[in-house]
């Protein structure tokens, strides 16, 4: 299925889990605290765009319960004509066109982590519903700190 977004021909072309760590059967979450974490890469290939989504639950002391990543490629025929090479690694979107693909993403991986879950000790535990804008700038600043840490180390 094709769907228009923000003027341009977008279809979902794949959908792949990359990574899964189940939960501990032994975990009591009602009196631990918990939390929810994500990640978001995203590179291109002609007119593919794959977004990987990360995320994770853990609890507050940063012990992990839980991670699932998966890749999400959307073709979109118009893809190479939005795209500004900013460095060799950098490249820059001339239509914001990644907050919305980033919130279907959300929304499957919503479906995917829950069943999952399902039989686990985090069964009542679903992705939260999230702004995605607020989630991008987080992961973008989070993003931008790590590489800078990296250079000058």
């Amino acid at each position: 299925m094709e769907v228009e977004i923000i003027g341009l021909n977008v279809r979902i072309h794949n959908i792949e889990e990359l990574e899964y760590q189940a939960p501990p059967a032994q975990v009591d979450i009602k009196r631990k605290a918990l939390a929810f974490g994500g990640a978001l890469r995203i590179k291109t290939d002609k007119n593919l765009l794959f977004l990987q989504v990360e995320t994770t639950y853990s609890l507050k002391n940063g012990e992990l319960l839980s991670k699932l990543k998966v890749e999400f490629s959307f073709e979109i025929k118009q893809l190479q004509d939005i795209i500004e090479v900013v460095d060799e690694n950098s490249i820059r979107f001339t239509i914001d066109i990644i907050p919305e693909l980033f919130r279907m993403s959300m929304d499957m991986m919503r479906g995917i982590y829950y069943e999952k879950l399902k039989n686990t000790a985090l069964k009542e535990h679903i992705i939260p519903i999230v702004d995605t804008q607020k989630m991008l700038g987080t992961i973008n600043k989070d993003q931008k700190e790590k590489a800078q840490e990296e250079k000058e180390g």
